[in-house]
């Protein structure tokens, strides 16, 4: 574990983890942004195959079921969604697809109909994207290709300093500043530090994203050790050895002792996630 877990990259990592998660100094109130960002990131192959579609396929029919796809976004968005996205969906596509005259139209509807389900299930997060991305008319998703690039270059570079990400962020500011007002990032939040930030993070987690989930798992551990433990600590305060004739197992180190008390400041990561 210390090879992994010991690893300035990696301790680093947490701590921007926790400055998240607690809303510590310039870190306060970009949790959410950073997250939407890493969705974005995550399901930009969705979005492009939804543009790709939107452009290409251009009927009658086929625009009024984008148009009907925004307003289920739109009902989501705002919480007035009482059926099953899913069912919804696929009963909008299919009597559109009535409406077409071409195979190749009905399949481009219904792919066009997979990839939002697929988002629905996976990528919650994204689905929300993608109606904030349409509501506000920025229908360019090639910008989502450039940050994952910038993410790309530093996940192969050394992430402790962050002042080679901000050189990148200041060159390519433009692109950042249209996704500001979509991902939550407005006022004096919306300035280049903040972004830096933002990738700073996508870009640790990227590189280090299989010790993260093993130290995860390790704290899941941890969290359910620690109820014996307490209970066992307890015992041990009642009846000291100084006054009961105990049995020598009974006064043994207490086995995970060591670890638990090593990764314990770490277990709140558990209930911010």
């Amino acid at each position: 574990y210390d090879d992994k877990f010991g690893h300035p990259e990696f301790i680093l990592l947490l701590k921007i983890k926790a400055a998240f998660n607690q809303g510590l100094g310039e870190y306060k109130g970009i949790k959410d942004s950073s997250e939407m960002v890493r969705a974005a990131l995550e399901a930009q192959e969705s979005f492009l195959k939804v543009e790709e579609t939107e452009f290409q396929y251009r009927s009658y029919s086929q625009q009024q079921f984008y148009d009907k796809i925004f307003e289920l976004l739109e009902d989501l968005e705002n919480d007035r969604m009482t059926e099953d996205f899913h069912e919804t969906v696929q009963n909008l596509t299919e009597s559109t697809a009535q409406k077409l005259k071409t195979e190749e139209g009905v399949q481009a509807i219904r792919s066009y109909a997979m990839t939002l389900q697929n988002l629905s299930a996976e990528h919650r997060l994204a689905l929300r994207l993608l109606y904030l991305f349409k509501r506000y008319e920025l229908a360019d998703f090639s910008i989502l290709k450039k940050i994952s690039e910038i993410v790309s270059f530093f996940t192969k570079e050394e992430l402790h300093s962050s002042k080679q990400i901000l050189i990148q962020i200041k060159l390519n500011y433009a692109i950042f500043e249209k996704l500001g007002e979509i991902i939550g990032i407005t006022g004096k939040k919306n300035n280049p530090d903040t972004y830096t930030k933002i990738i700073q993070h996508i870009a640790l987690m990227e590189k280090h994203q299989d010790s993260y989930f093993q130290f995860k798992r390790l704290l899941s551990y941890l969290k359910e050790w620690k109820e014996p433990y307490e209970n066992l600590a307890t015992l041990r305060e009642e009846y000291p050895a100084k006054v009961y004739n105990l049995p020598k197992t009974f006064r043994q180190p207490i086995p995970g002792l060591a670890m638990y008390e090593k990764y314990q400041s770490s277990l709140s990561l558990l209930d911010a996630e």
